[in-house]
């Protein structure tokens, strides 16, 4: 005799590490956008979409989709240049192999205010799908689902001005606490 049990496994949920966004296409890999800040510090994103995702049509080296679409399974796409005033195409890199894209922002390339971006992965349609279905492709479904990136772009001085007002309330604390020291050695 043998028994037979049905093992069903979720596929993992999508997920952000060092401004690293990779993508899963599972049914509830994506209940949430995923967020990645580009910073002075920190001057890239990239977007890995996977063995079996793409990038969405309308992502291009000179165009992102719209961030302020209500519906994420769409892309109106932007052109990078509208938001990025110093946009040259070399800084957005399409890697086939890998499936990904990383866009990376030099010193000089940011914008004077903080801009948002929207890249997506797409899952790539399976060329054949299997003829027979059973009880557990109906219970728990084949749902696949879009991995949404929204990328803030920190305006240019944003990080520049925290490092000043942070030297200038270091300066004056000093100075402070060398009145301090000399009215008490008076």
């Amino acid at each position: 005799d043998s028994c037979k049990v049905p093992v069903h496994v979720e596929a993992r949920p999508s997920a952000v590490a060092d401004n690293v966004a990779t993508c899963a296409y599972g049914q509830k890999s994506n209940e949430q956008a995923l967020e990645v800040e580009v910073t002075a510090e920190k001057n890239f994103v990239t977007v890995e979409c996977g063995s079996v995702g793409a990038t969405m049509t309308g992502i291009t080296t000179t165009e992102y989709c719209a961030p302020e679409e209500a519906n994420l399974s769409t892309c109106k796409a932007k052109k990078y240049i509208d938001v990025l005033p110093m946009f040259d195409e070399s800084w957005v890199k399409q890697n086939d192999a890998k499936s990904s894209l990383t866009l990376t922002i030099p010193e000089n390339g940011f914008p004077a205010e903080d801009q948002q971006l929207r890249l997506v992965c797409v899952p790539k349609k399976a060329a054949e799908k299997p003829s027979r279905s059973s009880a557990a492709d109906k219970t728990f479904g084949e749902a696949t689902t879009n991995c949404n990136v929204f990328v803030t772009v920190k305006a240019a001085n944003s990080a520049a001005s925290a490092t000043s007002t942070l030297q200038v309330m270091a300066v004056a604390s000093g100075v402070v606490g060398a009145a301090g020291l000399l009215a008490g050695s008076l």
